[in-house]
């Protein structure tokens, strides 16, 4: 559940113009309706409850996803390969991938076969990393941030051509590829890209080129309007319209009727992530907290701030229900604000 942060320092010279692909946003999605997500499981979980995904898709979340840490819990891209089998309508995502622990040719095919599995549903989540442990578990450089996204770049740069073209041959800083062949994926011009991520001077320049979506993990409502701001910059710089990207916010959701399991759900989140949520004042201002009513009061908030796609993670299975019971229906058709 950790995120890349890599950067805050805001870039200050301008960019040269840069040619973009045609805008897929209104392709896949009704921009006009906020999306929610779900991330049923934490990374080091065990487990793969077949029933309680059927449930998720029926009560309407409109993607399933997936996060990518080797913490000891079922694998991200073999999960999804199980999940685009066993839903029919949710769509699915990696929120978001630790790009340079895969080859991106592998990584190409695999995406591009659980689109064409799944009829279309993929959405390609990619980070730069920044988990040291996890590259040295794996016997993977660990680089300096600034390498470690035109790394990333250069895999957004491979999957895209392999997904276009079928065939490509690449010679990069990071990768060398002959002759690498890949499937078409299923949706046209291809998935969505998200990049999900908070470093300013880095990240966000690299979202504002190359991301269909771009997601904010666990910011405040202060923080994701400054984010924003910073990502606009950006796309003025590049000559991008800031419009042609959908935003999405992860985090925590907790919701209850009781105050009391609201008090319990608040200190338990401290104890997962103390370095996040070291008081429960912070603890409410980077997740979503309180009873039906206040989380109603708090989506509208980040919608009003740009927000409009949220992947929410629920610790408690009955907080999922109350939630599509009595803040999804509410929440569906609110208006998103401008940046």
């Amino acid at each position: 559940m950790e995120w890349n942060e890599l950067t805050t320092e805001e870039e200050r010279n301008g960019e040269g113009s840069f040619n973009f692909p045609k805008s897929i946003r209104e392709i896949y999605t009704l921009v006009s309706k906020v999306r929610f997500g779900l991330m049923p499981w934490l990374s080091g979980d065990p487990r793969f409850e077949k029933d309680w995904i059927e449930e998720v898709e029926n009560l309407g979340f409109d993607s399933i996803c997936v996060t990518d840490h080797l913490a000891g819990g079922l694998e991200a891209w073999t999960k999804l390969s199980a999940l685009s089998t066993i839903t029919n309508r949710a769509r699915l995502g990696t929120i978001v991938l630790n790009a340079p622990l895969r080859n991106p040719v592998l990584l190409a095919n695999m995406a591009a076969t659980i689109d064409i599995i799944s009829s279309g549903r993929l959405e390609l989540g990619l980070g730069a990393g920044y988990v040291e442990q996890e590259f040295q578990a794996c016997g993977i450089p660990f680089l300096e941030p600034k390498a470690r996204i035109e790394q990333l770049e250069e895999v957004i740069s491979i999957i895209t051509e392999l997904w276009e073209k079928g065939r490509l041959s690449f010679h990069g800083n990071y990768y060398r590829i002959e002759g690498a062949v890949c499937p078409k994926p299923h949706q046209e011009p291809r998935p969505p890209i998200m990049i999900g991520g908070k470093g300013e001077r880095l990240l966000l320049k690299l979202a504002a080129r190359y991301a269909d979506i771009y997601n904010l993990p666990h910011t405040s409502l202060e923080e994701t309007k400054h984010k924003l701001r910073v990502l606009k910059k950006h796309c003025l710089r590049t000559g991008r319209r800031f419009e042609e990207i959908e935003i999405s916010w992860f985090g925590i959701a907790i919701v209850s009727k009781s105050q009391e399991e609201l008090e319990k759900g608040v200190e338990a989140l401290r104890k997962l992530a103390p370095e996040r949520y070291p008081d429960p004042q912070i603890a409410r201002q980077r997740a979503i907290i309180g009873m039906p009513e206040q989380c109603i009061e708090r989506i509208n908030e980040y919608a009003e701030a740009g927000i409009s796609y949220f992947i929410l993670y629920f610790p408690m299975k009955d907080e999922v229900r109350l939630f599509c019971r009595e803040v999804l229906p509410r929440v569906r058709n609110l208006k998103i604000g401008k940046i």
